[in-house]
């Protein structure tokens, strides 16, 4: 049977589906004892805003932190630092608003930020959190009928300043083929998804 890994590809075939939370956990151990290999990646994402010059009126601010938590690229090489990309959201983006930033936040926002505590920073500058968004990514690498799929389990949980939390997670499992393979790629990963009932809500795209 001939073996379709990803690479180059013109036809891939998808599927996805909506995941209780509930289910999540378990989800999570059937892929990883059918997986060879995995990685996951965290993005939090918090939304500030913080006092102008005048004191009348605030700036929004978007921090957002993204790192693989699966450890070093390179095996025994150093643990990547969490940098914080910090995004000025109001508009205009540049111009009197922005310019009547404190000057600690100003300089703060042209530059990276590095280290645990970021968020404390900005807070101990006047800022206030808003709200904050946290994403996981995990991708599994699993081998079905010679085939290599891609499954990816998306969760996102978000809390807004005096608004309950909100949870939700998602799957998509993807198997690239050659054009002339597309219908053998579609079987193949519709039995693949078969074992992913009845923890998943799956629906074709």
């Amino acid at each position: 049977m001939a073996n379709v890994s990803f690479g180059p590809a013109t036809y891939v075939a998808r599927c996805a589906g909506i995941v209780s939370p509930a289910d999540h956990d378990a989800l999570v151990a059937l892929l990883k004892g059918m997986c060879s290999r995995r990685n996951v990646y965290d993005e939090n994402e918090y939304g500030m805003s913080a006092p102008l010059q005048s004191g009348t009126k605030r700036s929004s601010f978007k921090m957002i932190k993204q790192v693989p938590t699966t450890g070093p690229p390179v095996p025994l090489g150093p643990t990547p630092p969490i940098i914080w990309r910090l995004v000025h959201e109001s508009l205009p983006l540049k111009g009197k608003q922005y310019n009547d930033l404190p000057a600690a936040v100003l300089e703060v926002a042209e530059s990276s930020l590095t280290g645990i505590y970021s968020v404390q920073f900005m807070h101990a500058l006047g800022c206030q959190v808003d709200y904050r968004v946290a994403r996981r990514s995990q991708v599994f690498v699993i081998n079905h009928e010679d085939s290599e799929v891609q499954v990816t389990l998306f969760s996102v949980s978000s809390r807004t300043t005096g608004k309950p939390l909100f949870e939700g997670h998602a799957v998509e499992a993807r198997l690239p083929a050659a054009p002339e393979q597309q219908v053998e790629a579609a079987r193949k990963l519709g039995g693949f998804c078969q074992k992913l009932l009845p923890m998943v809500l799956l629906k074709k795209v």
